[in-house]
């Protein structure tokens, strides 16, 4: 295919509120000197390269950038890029496979070099019938922190995993989206050696009046397994985080305003048995998706 049928450019600019943007306890004095709430503003891009493509095959060079700027806690402003490879390729008629390949960097305003990660992510689809289609993946990852922590604290190391999703077009606009996803953390740091599991669900509703409404919920039960340094190393630290998202896209503004916007009504309550990390987070916001020429 000729040049611009190869690449895809998209932004998503957005603006919100952030009531907890360090995920600590109001009152904890881990991170001091910070407000902890915040107005945020930034970006999401989205890049992608079509290298291969034939009947059977495709390959894409992918880049996301997430860019975030706080106006009450610039120091935490932050840029995210990651760079991924991912190919495609059909094992069965029904059966397909896919790879991806990522590295990804995280710099902060305050500390420049924050994080470095490495992922491997292999992925099954599987389509029996029409309008089901089931992900099974597995994930590798490694990563480098360079904030200074005590040793117990050193979150450098791998995670490892595996994913299951569901998802069923139900058809009139209904779609929805069982989850469920196992982690084991490998951490040079004896505060975050642990499992998480995952569920969660995907509901997605019709457009109506203009708005096309998509409710995402998730649970994750994360217990550690050593004794946590902020306890005195006398308990493990057990979380129990709930995350719920209520979404809303304006799909019929895109032909008015050239973009889709949307807005996020984002909750999240961490339950955790060590008070530092008990506590509960709203991030509401607005975006705006727009499709650049390319």
């Amino acid at each position: 295919p000729a040049l611009p049928n190869r690449v895809s450019l998209g932004l998503r600019p957005q603006l919100g509120f952030d009531t907890n943007l360090v995920t600590i306890q109001d009152d904890a004095s881990l991170v001091e000197d910070s407000d902890r709430k915040s107005f945020f503003y930034g970006t999401i891009l989205d890049a992608k390269l079509r290298l291969l493509e034939s009947r059977a095959h495709a390959l894409d060079l992918e880049y996301r950038g997430s860019f975030r700027a706080y106006a009450s806690e610039s120091g935490l402003s932050s840029a995210d890029n990651v760079f991924s490879l991912v190919g495609r390729t059909p094992l069965s008629p029904v059966i397909d496979l896919e790879l991806r390949l990522s590295l990804g960097g995280v710099l902060l305003a305050d500390e420049g070099h924050f994080r470095t990660e490495r992922a491997i992510r292999p992925s099954l689809l599987y389509r029996p019938f029409e309008g089901w289609q089931f992900r099974l993946g597995i994930e590798w990852s490694d990563a480098d922190y360079y904030a200074d922590a005590p040793a117990e604290q050193d979150r450098d190391g791998t995670r490892q995993g595996v994913r299951l999703e569901a998802t069923w077009e139900a058809g009139k606009g209904w779609s929805l989206t069982p989850l469920a996803a196992f982690r084991d953390l490998n951490t040079e740091g004896s505060d975050y050696e642990g499992v998480e599991r995952e569920i969660g669900l995907r509901v997605g509703a019709p457009e109506l009046l203009g708005v096309q409404p998509l409710l995402v919920l998730g649970h994750i039960r994360a217990p550690f397994d050593n004794p946590h340094s902020l306890t005195g190393f006398t308990r493990s630290r057990k979380d129990r985080r709930t995350a719920v998202s209520f979404i809303f896209v304006f799909p019929s503004l895109e032909k008015i305003a050239g973009f889709v916007p949307s807005a996020t009504i984002g909750f999240e309550d961490w339950n955790s048995n060590i008070e530092e990390f008990d506590f509960r987070r709203w991030q509401p916001q607005v975006e705006f998706a727009i499709n650049l020429p390319c």
